[in-house]
């Protein structure tokens, strides 16, 4: 949400009234793609909320990490969060963020989303286990969250930093200015 207060918006915080995990896996057991994913949870987060608050502009927004064609959401445990990082160590992947803007009375549904490459560096068990001991995953998409501790283990990235924290900024900001006319 910092990112939100950096881009200069006045914004209410809430959570969206779905089953995201059990979306997540019904898209996945579908075959839809990664980046059609997060937008379709970013779409139906925001709608969730379109009702109670139909005379403002809603945000949805998620990411997941995809890999050789594998897609990793939020590991569920630990044991988990473990095979994701073992999985992601030494090589490139990519993160997914798809973003929505909802507007009730003014009936806008829009959805798009950014792409970014990471490549990790070489993780040993010991990274592994030192990460997992000062760091939450469990709430993060690929078991790592880059704005903590996990840069030091990052190689480079080639796209948009904040894709990877959750939100496309640039992107996201002026989609805003375009449905809204700001």
């Amino acid at each position: 949400m910092e990112i939100l207060s950096e881009m200069g918006l006045i914004y209410l915080s809430v959570y969206p009234e779905i089953n995201e995990d059990q979306l997540f896996k019904e898209l996945l057991d579908q075959g839809v793609s990664g980046y059609k994913i997060t937008q379709e949870i970013s779409l139906r987060k925001a709608k969730s909320l379109v009702n109670k608050y139909k005379n403002d502009y809603i945000l949805g927004a998620d990411t997941l990490v995809c890999i050789h064609g594998k897609i990793l959401g939020k590991p569920q445990n630990l044991f988990e969060a473990r095979k994701y990082l073992k999985l992601i160590s030494g090589d490139v992947h990519q993160v997914f963020t798809g973003y929505s803007w909802v507007h009730g009375t003014k009936n806008i549904f829009i959805s798009d989303y950014d792409v970014t490459d990471v490549y990790i560096k070489h993780l040993s068990d010991s990274d592994i286990d030192r990460y997992l001991r000062l760091e939450n995953i469990l709430d993060a998409a690929g078991a790592y969250k880059i704005q903590s501790f996990y840069p030091e283990y990052v190689d480079r990235i080639e796209g948009s930093y904040h894709n990877v924290v959750g939100l496309p900024v640039s992107k996201v900001y002026q989609s805003l200015i375009d449905i809204s006319g700001f």
